[in-house]
This record gives structure tokens, sequence and C-alpha cells, in this order.
């Protein structure tokens, strides 16, 4: 993606899968460091399209663990997960990272609990990116 920035915009991690329709239309970072975040945002290129809020955000903060104060209800792959049904999927220490998804509440019937599983176990993050910045990706998407 190019963001016209003189630098590259690297990721921890990379998506090998979002539901059709959905368009990559930005991302950003806080912070390689414990507590910071990268996320991508997608869009619905449809009639129910606003520039405000993304259709579909994914989100890596750099925390490792699960949690206190998570309500853990399933699995993603090999990782505790929170499902809340609504559109909201987080996943925990994937690598040192916890992996948030989630979907505007207008795309959820097409962006359903399993939609948002298949979205979550095709996630990479990059071997060691939680505390090495370097081998952040250019290629967010897998």
């Amino acid at each position: 993606m190019d963001l016209e920035h003189p630098y590259p915009l690297t990721f921890p991690f990379q998506v090998g899968y979002v539901p059709e329709g959905f368009d990559l239309v930005g991302g950003g970072t806080s912070s390689p460091l414990p507590g910071g975040s990268t996320y991508l945002r997608f869009h619905d290129l449809s009639p129910l399209f606003t520039k405000s809020e993304s259709a579909l955000t994914i989100r890596a903060t750099n925390q490792p663990g699960v949690p206190e104060d998570a309500v853990v209800n399933t699995t993603v792959g090999q990782y505790e997960a929170t499902i809340t049904g609504d559109g909201y999927l987080s996943i925990y220490n994937v690598d040192g990272f916890l992996i948030d998804i989630s979907v505007r509440p207008d795309f959820v019937d097409r962006s359903d609990d399993e939609q948002l599983r298949q979205i979550g176990v095709r996630i990479l993050v990059i071997p060691g990116a939680a505390t090495d910045p370097s081998v952040w990706t250019t290629q967010p998407i897998g």
C-alpha cells in the first residue's frame, strides 16, 4: 500500500483472509513497544459505506498473556479467545500479541462468529515481532 510516506509502513502480522467485499483502506501503528498497537482498516464499498468508521478492523496489541479481566469463552486455533456474538473477537497471547477483530454492527450479518474465526485463524504474527520490530513485514496481506 503506497501511503506516499518516506519509509514503508510495517506490521507485526499478516492477514491471510478477509470476507469477500472488504477492501483495505488504511492502517497504522502507535508503537512497536509493549502496549503499542498496529491496525488495519477495511471498508465495504456498498451503500452502507461510511468514511468515519471501518467496516472491519484488525488490531494487534503488543500484550503477552491473557488479561486478568478477560472472559475466555472459546479458542481460535491453539489460542484462548473471547467472542461476543456481536462482531467482536479477541485472541490472546498470539506470539506476544492480543489480536482484536471487530466488525461494525451493520456488517455483523455478513461477518458472523464463524467468519471472525476464519479471519483469526489465518492471521500470522511474524516470529519474534513482539520483541524485535526490525522483523516486521511490509506486506500485511498474506
